[in-house]
């Protein structure tokens, strides 16, 4: 796997085992030292002001408001509207977009992307096979696809995103939590049946969590959440405090600094 981080400058830096993630000899090379990411085809603007890692791609919000995707492109994860691998950050296709739109927020899956645009909308690309991405999309989506349906179900704005393996989730504006895609495991919801969710459903434990969401992740086949009382909660395959796993939703102790610390995150 590969590690990324951003400087306080907007530099944004990657290392690990397989960063660039573009063949079978690159996973083998470790980078041991953080190194500078490099403009591709269209220079990251400014300063990179979030940026997120997946299986084998990875995923940057640049200081213009654009995204931009490099690594392994087998399923349309960089969604620059191609499946080519790109060593270095290349823009996502603009094709299907509306020309004033830029994004806030963004998030790497396993082999999907997600982002939330100026407009609050999430918009998702890549893998598909759980319909992780969109229902009714084909298995591949290889550019951003604005996903219309969360929003009418939500009826509201968007101000995070959250991707596992083969689940995506999205945090509302007013603290609610919804999650689509593979369920297997009930990283989404666990008193559904496990099964792919194809169409956007409360996260959580019997229709979503009780108190206001804050802040959202996922894992592999597992999702958290800290609440507005600064307690976290957990569901999907999670190991307990003896190592076993159980899939019904647990919460941990409090976060310190108490509930009124706490803002959405700058990132997903």
């Amino acid at each position: 796997g590969h590690a990324l981080a951003t400087e306080a400058s907007g530099q944004g830096h990657t290392w690990g085992r397989d960063a660039h993630a573009l063949d079978a000899r690159s996973a083998q090379e470790l980078i041991a030292e953080p190194e500078v990411l490099a403009p591709g085809e269209r220079a990251v603007a400014d300063r990179t002001t979030a940026i997120a890692a997946g299986a084998r791609h990875s995923v940057a919000l640049g200081g213009d408001g654009w995204v931009y995707a490099w690594g392994r492109n087998g399923s349309g994860q960089l969604g620059d509207g191609t499946r080519k691998s790109r060593p270095f950050p290349t823009a996502i296709a603009a094709h299907a977009l509306p020309t004033s739109a830029s994004f806030t927020r963004v998030a790497a899956g396993g082999f999907h992307s997600l982002a939330i645009g100026a407009d609050g909308a999430v918009y998702a690309w890549g893998d598909n096979s759980a319909g992780q991405v969109d229902a009714i999309a084909p298995m591949a989506v290889t550019s951003p696809k604005r996903l219309d349906a969360l929003t009418r179900v939500a009826h509201t704005t968007f101000v995070a995103v959250a991707a596992g393996a083969y689940h995506s989730l999205a945090l509302t504006e007013d603290g609610r939590v919804f999650g689509w895609g593979g369920n297997v495991h009930g990283q989404i919801a666990p008193h559904l049946p496990r099964m792919p969710r194809q169409s956007p459903t409360e996260a959580g434990p019997r229709g979503g969590t009780q108190v206001r969401t804050v802040a959202i992740a996922a894992g592999e086949h597992h999702s958290t959440v800290l609440e507005h009382d600064g307690l976290s909660r957990s569901w999907g395959e999670v190991q307990d405090a003896h190592g076993a796993v159980a899939s019904t939703p647990s919460r941990v102790r409090r976060i310190a600094g108490g509930a009124g610390s706490h803002r959405r995150p700058t990132s997903a």
